[in-house]
């Protein structure tokens, strides 16, 4: 935009940036960040990036969170970095983060939250066959 100006409005509150940066839009004004956060992946020795479970609740259904997902799974591969999608709760979200290469997932589609030794005897136990939603649910999880 020619001879478009900008202003710098600083705000640690979020709630209060979010109303101001609606109002803003409401009449017409663009609003964007002039910075990235993305700044300390080189600043610090991490292994892994984390999709936070606000963006993989509706991975499936809603194209933002999709978006963001994709790019910091994208990010993370760039950077030869781990990623992990958290919040992980059903099939849907599972498939979507699976066909965009994330192999790590946590949530409460294996499980709830256990103690190590109660984790430990889940991972190694045997499948029974008796238990079919929870066999194919391990297949499509271990595939």
């Amino acid at each position: 935009m020619t001879g478009s100006k900008k202003i710098l409005i600083v705000n640690d509150d979020p709630d209060a940036l979010t109303v101001m940066s609606v109002t803003l839009q409401a009449a017409g004004f663009r609003v964007g960040t002039g910075y990235s956060r993305f700044g300390w992946l080189k600043e610090f020795p991490i292994d892994r990036l984390e999709i936070d479970r606000s963006f993989v609740q509706h991975v499936h259904s809603n194209s933002d969170d999709y978006a963001i997902a994709s790019a910091i799974i994208a990010k993370a591969k760039t950077l030869k970095r781990e990623v992990v999608a958290e919040g992980v709760d059903d099939f849907a979200q599972l498939m979507v983060l699976q066909n965009e290469r994330c192999a790590m997932t946590q949530g409460f589609l294996l499980s709830r939250p256990l103690p190590v030794t109660a984790a430990q005897l889940l991972l190694h136990r045997p499948v029974a066959k008796a238990d079919g939603a929870r066999t194919e649910r391990r297949k499509r999880l271990l595939a």
